[in-house]
């Protein structure tokens, strides 16, 4: 297995919240360094199929945070007033 990814569609808000990503570490797999942008493009899909105009994702590593909220992958930081901050990223 190369990757793995738990993510879901809110019920009625307009967004799709990828809760968990995972990469297989072996160097050799086929797609290292590259499951993340196939997971995202997967849930970019998926969204418009649905309706959905935004991706969230939810508790990331903070040692990730600065590879998602790079160009590269479009993620933005949000904290709201009394709840948990997020990343979200416009489709």
């Amino acid at each position: 297995m190369c990757g793995l990814a738990i993510g879901r569609p809110a019920p009625t808000a307009p967004h799709l919240s990828l809760y968990y990503l995972e990469a297989n570490p072996a160097p050799e797999h086929p797609l290292h360094l590259k499951v993340a942008n196939v997971v995202i493009a997967a849930l970019r899909s998926y969204a418009v199929a649905i309706g959905k105009t935004e991706l969230r994702m939810v508790d990331p590593l903070p040692r990730t945070i600065p590879f998602y909220c790079s160009h590269v992958m479009g993620f933005e930081l949000v904290t709201p007033r009394g709840e948990v901050p997020y990343r979200r990223r416009s489709i």
